[in-house]
């Protein structure tokens, strides 16, 4: 199934809470189209770290297949099962897309089948990034903490 001309994700991803250097978080956005970017930050947002993006450009048949993942996953229903209680300090992520006029957005701290499935689609769209753009961020982050920490 091909993917419609508007779809777009913008994803986000929170480290678990850790003590600062070590915190980290991205947000992946892409589309509409193939153009996809990532920004990293590299600690905590109120400490003022950089914030490093990286632009990349998605494959149509990677697109497509992220599209039918989020079809076969139900992506675009209107409620997902939480924990109960909500989950505290963890890590979070959470994801919203527009699809063919649709709009369906992905929470934080789903429960069973439900979690199951946002973790099937949240390493497709992390996969959607070149691991050479991975590599570099974390070069820099390890960078970023070794200079935090002088």
């Amino acid at each position: 199934m091909s993917a419609p001309p508007d779809l777009t994700l913008t994803y986000h991803w929170v480290a678990p809470t850790i003590r600062p250097p070590y915190h980290h978080e991205y947000t992946i956005q892409i589309g509409p189209g193939l153009q996809g970017q990532v920004s990293y930050i590299p600690d905590y947002a109120n400490h003022n770290p950089p914030r490093w993006v990286e632009t990349f450009t998605a494959s149509a048949a990677g697109l497509d297949a992220l599209y039918a993942l989020l079809l076969s996953n139900d992506a675009f229903r209107s409620a997902w099962k939480q924990q109960q209680p909500a989950p505290i300090g963890g890590e979070q992520t959470w994801l919203d897309i527009t699809a063919g006029g649709q709009r369906a957005s992905i929470p934080a701290g789903l429960a069973g089948r439900d979690a199951a499935a946002a973790q099937k689609i949240s390493e497709a769209v992390r996969a959607m990034v070149p691991q050479s753009i991975w590599d570099k961020l974390e070069a820099q982050r390890q960078e970023y903490i070794k200079q935090q920490l002088k």
